[in-house]
């Protein structure tokens, strides 16, 4: 698959892994963008605090022609957009632009993007990392850095027989700096017609250890431009790196990062707001961590050459959707930031009809869907060492139309209530489940996120 994508971030938006009646319940959570209270930085800038348990969602072609806007002007409007992860800082679209290669200049991008609390990955060739002449002058170059610099970006879709070479590559930054972790983004497929995707997915797991991995990330792109939905091998992919983290629970399991599509490119179409939304709230329904869109800017040397949110001359392409797109990513954040402290156990679809590789609600669960003829997905999500709570993650696995869905809970459970997190306030909301029912009014492929309230088991 096309795409040259740059990765969300991580020590990554996560914990890195090394290691219907509804009534105000105040307890205000994080606000949009999320505030920043953990990590302090030595030295200059000990002032400010970095919070790095944070969902990060970025971008890989991010900038035009910086003779139409400045560098500092387009990462500000970027940062406004709700990205805060830019895992190729310098990837553009127009061809013959000056690849910063200098302390200077990288220290200047750095300063940028500290300045807008933008995390990004530092590479010093379009080629990415894998020589020693780039090797060495990264690692220099590192120490100069703020902690808005999170790792080096090495290697984008290796196929099945470039993952030992891609692992020796890893184990060289990781050897001289344990700090920052590689990124490394796998291939949508597994490179190799007869190695299926989880064991591609695992076999980078095995060869890097799951304990020196940053993040498992890869890209594969839905929408064809001829009508065709390639929804199947999404939902493969998913839970093929699902199953993988769920694995390592023990050791906080695996960030999770993939591509979203927001470009229309060789073979692929310009999703409308509803697609994104569904290719994005399916992510976060399987315990993805952190997500990057292709692209911001599309990668063509002319504006005409593709779509994109955001032209190659500067022009957004579709204000209405570029705003819905803005919306879209600080409700993402606010609801990812408490996920990343919590393992996707289960996602559940409900319509067998589908005929996906997952998993299917089970009849005697604690929760079951009573509407019928419609596909949700219905994620159980138990939490990482120093969290109690657990949640459950509703998905609308329907990218064209708004659902009401009725479930009935079993209150034999141990389950005694149920919080909607509302996104855009930042707050829980107690939903009346005393009959049992609850009716849930979903968005477009829209995902909602419950608090459960009580002692169920949902393992």
């Amino acid at each position: 698959m096309i795409k040259k994508f740059a990765c969300l971030a991580i020590i990554f938006s996560f914990c890195f892994s090394a290691v219907a009646c509804e009534e105000n319940n105040s307890e205000p959570k994080s606000e949009n963008p999320p505030s920043e209270n953990e990590e302090i930085i030595e030295g200059d800038d000990k002032e400010d605090q970095i919070n790095k348990n944070v969902f990060l969602i970025g971008s890989w072609v991010s900038y035009y022609n910086f003779s139409v806007k400045s560098f500092e002007y387009q990462t500000e409007q970027l940062s406004k957009s709700g990205l805060n992860f830019l895992c190729f800082p310098y990837m553009f679209a127009v061809a013959g632009e000056h690849y910063p290669t200098t302390l200077v200049e990288w220290q200047n991008i750095d300063s940028v993007m500290k300045e807008n609390k933008m995390f990004y990955d530092i590479s010093l060739n379009p080629h990415y990392m894998q020589n020693y002449d780039n090797m060495g002058m990264a690692l220099d170059y590192s120490e100069y850095m703020s902690d808005y610099m999170i790792g080096y970006h090495l290697w984008d879709e290796p196929m099945y027989g470039d993952l030992p070479v891609a692992a020796s590559w890893y184990a060289k930054y990781l050897k001289e700096d344990i700090q920052h972790r590689s990124f490394v983004n796998l291939n949508g497929s597994s490179g190799v017609a007869d190695i299926d995707f989880y064991t591609y997915s695992q076999k980078w797991v095995d060869l890097v250890g799951a304990e020196n991995l940053r993040c498992l990330s890869y890209d594969l792109y839905p929408f064809a431009d001829n009508g065709v939905v390639y929804d199947s091998n999404k939902y493969l992919n998913m839970e093929a790196f699902r199953k993988i983290s769920d694995k390592y629970y023990d050791i906080g399991g695996i960030d999770l990062h993939a591509f979203l599509q927001s470009t229309g490119f060789v073979s692929r179409k310009m999703p409308n707001i509803n697609e994104i939304s569904w290719d994005a709230w399916s992510f976060l329904a399987y315990g993805f961590d952190a997500l990057s869109y292709f692209n911001y800017v599309c990668p063509g040397a002319a504006p005409t050459t593709d779509e994109s949110l955001i032209y190659c001359d500067g022009t957004i392409h579709d204000q209405l959707l570029y705003d819905n797109v803005t919306a879209l990513n600080y409700k993402l954040r606010a609801v990812g930031d408490i996920l990343i402290n919590y393992d996707c156990v289960h996602a559940y679809h409900t319509d067998k009809t589908k005929g996906y590789s997952t998993e299917y609600l089970p009849s005697d669960y604690f929760i079951t869907q009573k509407t019928t003829g419609c596909d949700t997905v219905i994620s159980y999500f138990k939490p990482y060492k120093g969290y109690e709570e657990k949640y459950i993650f509703l998905f609308n696995n329907d990218w064209n139309n708004e659902k009401i869905v009725d479930y009935e809970l079993d209150l034999y459970s141990g389950i005694s209530g149920l919080e909607y997190f509302d996104p855009v306030a930042g707050n829980y909301i107690k939903t009346d489940i005393k009959s049992g029912k609850l009716s849930v009014a979903f968005g477009a492929g829209e995902g909602r996120l419950y608090r459960i309230i009580g002692n169920v088991d949902g393992e």
